[in-house]
């Protein structure tokens, strides 16, 4: 359903993803601008990696929305409401996408 799509998907991953594993991933490598960054990267190649059940595919598609998510979290200053609403947009649009066709 949609409602699980935000209480399941987007706001928990997004803080997970963006919130959690970013933050400690930059602060590992030293918590600057770089660092941010490379964390952005190694978050997402996570975040798609743990998406093995949609296939290869479905695995670099997420990695690379995670990579937008990740980049818009930086760009507004981590602010993670920003992520969580475009996640479940994202989502949101994917669902209908398929209900009504137009994606598998």
């Amino acid at each position: 359903s949609y409602i699980s799509v935000w209480v399941i998907a987007a706001f928990p991953e997004e803080i997970i993803y963006r919130g959690f594993i970013m933050s400690r991933l930059s602060r590992a490598l030293g918590g600057s601008n770089w660092s941010w960054w490379a964390a952005a990267l190694l978050s997402s190649t996570l975040f798609g990696a743990l998406h093995y059940y949609q296939g290869w595919a479905g695995m670099i598609v997420t990695g690379l929305a995670g990579f937008f998510l990740a980049a818009t979290y930086l760009f507004v200053r981590r602010n993670l409401w920003v992520t969580i609403i475009a996640h479940g947009l994202i989502d949101t649009i994917g669902m209908t996408a398929k209900y009504f066709g137009a994606a598998q």
